[in-house]
């Protein structure tokens, strides 16, 4: 297995995992304010952190991903040619 595309499918694993937990969390924390009129605490803090660490492991796979063109395909020294 490509070391490449299993980093990229760790990634995108981990940020689904992430955002459905955000999903829950904020279904729980509506729900509790629905029976009881005082929401969870924290869900707003947990929500950005979440979302930080998304916007993290899509910034680094990027990375990553512009790294292994770079090894795969050097800068090419171009030359004009003038024809008569």
């Amino acid at each position: 297995m490509q070391p490449d595309l299993a980093f990229r499918a760790l990634g995108y694993g981990l940020s689904g995992l992430l955002l459905l937990t955000m999903l829950v969390l904020t279904l729980v924390s509506m729900r509790k304010e629905a029976r009881t009129d005082e929401p969870l605490e924290g869900v707003f803090t947990v929500t950005l952190l979440i979302l930080s660490l998304c916007a993290f492991i899509a910034l680094w796979s990027a990375y990553k991903t512009a790294r292994s063109f770079q090894k795969l395909a050097p800068r090419m020294q171009t030359e004009t040619v003038h024809v008569q």
